[in-house]
């Protein structure tokens, strides 16, 4: 494979899991959503991410330390809202940042990589990495 371009960053928090997330009223899974947007927004800038066209090809892998480990189904599940920020913004999906054109097979060509770190509570992390693919 060919790759292009690269994006790394890291936001303060573990990422969350899918049990925490389906059993959020409406409105605080909106208002985390949104938190979640601003803090991939400010790490995006504190790396000097350059908003270009967005990635027609990518792989991500998410790097999760947290004080408890979670399961793989409810960790990748919690993954749905960091992805619906890292693409481009639509009238369905407003918080888009547009890293990323899609979160469908066609642009994340191969299923996120993802590793869990035990780690203390106060240095919980997500560290991402989205690396263009050039040619397959």
């Amino acid at each position: 494979m060919k790759y292009g371009r690269e994006v790394t960053f890291s936001i303060p928090e573990a990422s969350i899991l899918l049990n925490v997330w389906q059993r959020m009223h409406w409105a605080k899974r909106k208002a985390y959503h949104e938190s979640l947007c601003w803090s991939v927004r400010a790490a995006l800038e504190s790396e000097g991410y350059q908003r270009l066209s967005p990635f027609k090809r990518c792989k991500i892998e998410i790097d999760r330390y947290s004080s408890q480990l979670g399961d793989w189904d409810g960790v990748m599940g919690g993954l749905k809202p960091l992805f619906d920020t890292l693409v481009v913004c639509t009238k369905t999906n407003p918080l888009g940042l547009g890293v990323i054109e899609d979160d469908n097979p066609g642009c994340i060509i191969e299923c996120p990589v993802i590793r869990q770190h035990k780690s203390t509570h106060k240095a919980a992390a997500t560290v991402v990495t989205i690396t263009e693919v050039l040619e397959a």
